[in-house]
């Protein structure tokens, strides 16, 4: 099999991985009202700033992919994402439900941007060239 296909299912399979994370939260908030004992509203700020924090680390995203490479930091990020979505699951109280939550947020736009705007378009052909990359062979 070639190295494209397997990078494609394995970012394809990263990519649902931390969908899933995200989105399974919401089916659940009745019981975490009932277990925490707050309200829907209390769920909905720690979920808020999940979300928030997805939004505002996408470009620190591409800049760490950059920096470190892809693979280095899609592994890093679906690995965080994993113990953070395990520490979320297992949290003892609000108070660490809503930090994990962000932490969680954070780390799923890592594995997402990267996976899906450098590895699945650079395998397809459709991806920019880097301002490195360009700046590298400007000079030749």
């Amino acid at each position: 099999m070639q190295y494209r296909y397997v990078a494609l299912a394995l970012c394809t399979l990263a990519f649902t991985a931390t969908m899933v994370a995200r989105l399974v939260i919401s089916p659940v908030v009745p019981q975490i009202t009932t277990e925490f004992a707050v309200s829907r509203g209390a769920v909905g700020l720690a979920l808020t700033g999940m979300w928030a924090a997805y939004a505002l680390s996408q470009f620190p995203s591409g800049v760490l992919a950059d920096r470190f490479g892809e693979r280095y930091v899609i592994l890093l990020a679906v690995g965080l994402t994993a113990v953070a979505s395990l520490l979320l699951a297992a949290a003892p109280n609000y108070a660490v439900f809503a930090v994990t939550a962000v932490v969680l947020g954070v780390e799923v736009t890592q594995a997402e941007v990267i996976a899906v705007l450098t590895v699945l378009l650079g395998i397809a052909g459709l991806a920019f060239t880097s301002t490195r990359v360009a700046a590298e062979t400007s000079t030749e």
